[in-house]
């Protein structure tokens, strides 16, 4: 092997390591804020790793990380066993965050973030009412609509924000 293969080689292998090691560092992040048992402290954690995630990594690094954090939230316990018909559309509402931010971040940070949020608030408003309505008791159905609802909204822009000042700060922004 030549020693410009060669060279290639390690430079590729060391850039292959530095993005793993950052998707694992995210990814497990991401894993782990569930444990927080409070809505606000990881969604807004969720939805920083999810920007943080697609600008340092990409668009399908960050789609594995959307769909984790609700299998685990669920897993533990954070997630009533009545959020269970809701878990795929929670994904569902990453995937949108993501795919929205993605195509329009490099233009506009803040429209983008602003955007991705409300689009994925609507989604999960949405369809949490219908979900609710026809699915569940009352009492739960309420409670799922206000999970749904706004939270979502803020916890996505707080989490904007906090990806915006990590971003800035490693000078990725």
């Amino acid at each position: 092997m030549s020693h410009k293969i060669y060279s290639k080689t390690i430079a590729l292998n060391k850039d292959l390591a530095i993005i793993s090691a950052k998707f694992i560092a995210l990814l497990g992040l991401a894993t782990f804020s569930p444990f927080f048992f409070n809505q606000s402290i990881t969604g807004v954690i969720v939805n920083a790793v999810l920007i943080i995630t697609t600008v340092l990594i990409g668009f399908r690094s960050a789609l594995l990380v959307a769909v984790t954090p609700s299998i685990i939230a669920y897993s533990i316990g954070f997630l009533p066993s009545a959020f269970l018909p809701m878990i795929p559309f929670i994904m569902i509402g990453n995937l949108i965050l993501i795919f929205v931010f993605y195509f329009f971040y490099k233009k506009n940070y803040w429209l983008a973030s602003a955007t991705a949020a409300f689009l994925k608030f609507t989604f999960l408003f949405l369809t949490s009412r219908l979900i609710a309505v026809y699915f569940l008791p009352e009492a739960m159905a309420t409670k799922i609509s206000v999970m749904m609802g706004a939270p979502q909204f803020f916890t996505a822009i707080g989490g904007a924000v906090v990806a915006f000042i990590f971003l800035k700060f490693i000078k990725k922004l």
